[in-house]
């Protein structure tokens, strides 16, 4: 696999809604993820986890839970999910990677269509991989999490 690590012409102006995209998705990372991966579930998400997916109560977490609530799961869409799921990743490596990507090519789309209209055109390209996904996926309760 070949990762990218720049581009060029780099744009002239500060990509501020690309800035603004990574640092929330570290923030929710950082602020929601990690200290969740190292809390164990509480007992009622756990009941949830172990019903649905047949977890294994000695290693689930509270973000299993957390991503069951907040993933989008084609079989029982929510509306917000949509959105919320573009800004939680499965891990470290997933997050890197998206933000990576994002990092290489954000500022170069920004610098095209402008920072308010690249902020809709990331929100709305992410709910609509999504809706694309529930479509040929099919229902089920596994969330979706990730901009990828």
């Amino acid at each position: 696999m070949i990762l990218p690590i720049g581009d060029t012409p780099n744009p002239s102006r500060t990509p501020w809604a690309t800035w603004l995209l990574l640092s929330v998705n570290v923030a929710v990372f950082v602020l929601l993820t990690l200290p969740r991966m190292l809390t164990p579930a509480d007992p009622a998400g756990l009941a949830a986890l172990t019903a649905v997916f047949g977890a294994i109560p000695q290693v689930a977490t509270a973000w299993d839970v957390f991503v069951l609530e907040h993933g989008f799961q084609t079989g029982a869409p929510g509306v917000l999910d949509l959105l919320t799921s573009l800004f939680m990743h499965a891990g470290l490596a997933h997050l890197a990677g998206n933000l990576l990507f994002l990092w290489i090519f954000g500022d170069n789309v920004e610098a095209r269509l402008g920072s308010v209209p690249f902020l809709l055109f990331y929100l709305v390209c992410g709910a609509a991989a999504t809706g694309l996904y529930a479509l040929l996926a099919g229902p089920s309760l596994v969330p979706l999490v990730g901009a990828s």
